[in-house]
Formats: structure tokens, sequence, C-alpha cells
């Protein structure tokens, strides 16, 4: 490249540092290209950048003295994530995305009662995915002998489950459940 500018008779300090300036673009882009990493919604940056300074790694290290500027390391973390450059970034994303579905679950289990069936009481004991994605409220008898599974509705979800404060990712999946539960449904009547 500076024989290039050389030949050219442009080896001026703006030549110079507009060639360095292009040559990192291209080598940033190729970096975050390469390395497998996820390309986060930039509404997201924030909330993933909590997510990793809460995580226990990281709270040892600023317990420990090893992170002394809480403040800048988070935005080192965030220029990182927005560039690309941030190593195991998609790790922690899914990880994110996780927490936010399991919350979710959460935050949904007290919206169920208890149920009798076959003149046994079910008591709900969680709320888990099956295979297509659904959420289902796991029912067991008293002396969880036997399991009985109800689905999550999509208007009890739309009727608990405020989605702004969710991810991008998450709040897709909350949109969408509404598609994925009515597919769900119409296999299930083909399979009975």
């Amino acid at each position: 490249t500076i024989t290039r500018l050389a030949n050219e008779g442009n080896i001026s300090k703006d030549s110079l540092v507009t060639e360095l300036e292009s040559i990192t673009t291209k080598l940033k882009t190729e970096i975050s290209d390469n390395s497998g990493n996820a390309k986060i919604p930039v509404e997201d940056i924030d909330k993933l950048v909590e997510h990793i300074i809460s995580s226990d790694s990281i709270v040892n290290k600023v317990a420990r003295g090893k992170i002394k500027n809480v403040h800048a390391y988070k935005n080192t973390i965030k220029r990182q994530i927005a560039e690309g450059t941030f190593n195991g970034v998609d790790k922690f994303y899914n990880g994110l995305i996780q927490k936010e579905k399991a919350s979710i679950l959460v935050l949904l289990l007290p919206a169920f009662s208890d149920i009798k069936k076959d003149n046994e009481v079910f008591e709900p004991t969680s709320i888990a995915f099956n295979d297509e994605n659904i959420m289902v409220a796991i029912y067991k008898n008293i002396s969880h002998t036997s399991q009985h599974n109800v689905a999550v509705t999509p208007s009890l979800l739309d009727d608990l489950i405020n989605p702004e404060p969710f991810t991008v990712t998450t709040k897709n999946y909350i949109k969408n459940y509404i598609e994925n539960y009515k597919k769900a449904s119409k296999q299930e009547v083909k399979n009975e």
C-alpha cells in the first residue's frame, strides 16, 4: 500500500492516515464476519452489557479489585459489542434470552390454579417449553405420580407479560407466539 502511494507520488500524512483507516475498517469487518459473533440489535446492546456486567465472573473481578473502573469497563464492552469484536457475544446474548424466557415462565406460573381431573387435584408445579416451543403449565397430582399439561394461551401471555423490557429476540418470540400456538394446535388436531 505504501509502495503504491509512493509510486503515485502521494505520500502525505493525510493519504497515509486515510489508507490506514481504510485497512483498519476492512480488518474489523473481516474479524467480525469471521468471529462467529452474532449481530446484536442496537436496542439490545445496553441490556446485554448489563447482563455481562452482572455475570458472576465480572462481579467477582470487581469484588477482587481486578476491575477498578466499572463504568469504563462497561463502555469498553458496549463499544466492542457495537463493533462486533467482543468475543463470545453470542453466548452471552443467548444466555440473556434464556434468562428472559425463564423470567416469563416464573411470571406466568401464579396465573394457574389447581384443577380437578378424574377425581384428583392437580397443582401447577412449573411451566416449561415443549418441543414446538410452546409454553406448557405442568400440573402434578398431590402424590406427584400423575401429570397433566396445559398450554399457555396467547391471550394469557398477552394479558400478563409486557414485552417492552425484553430484548428484540424475546419480543419477537412473544409476538410470534400466537402463530406458533396455532401451528402447534393444528398439528395436535392432525395427530389425534
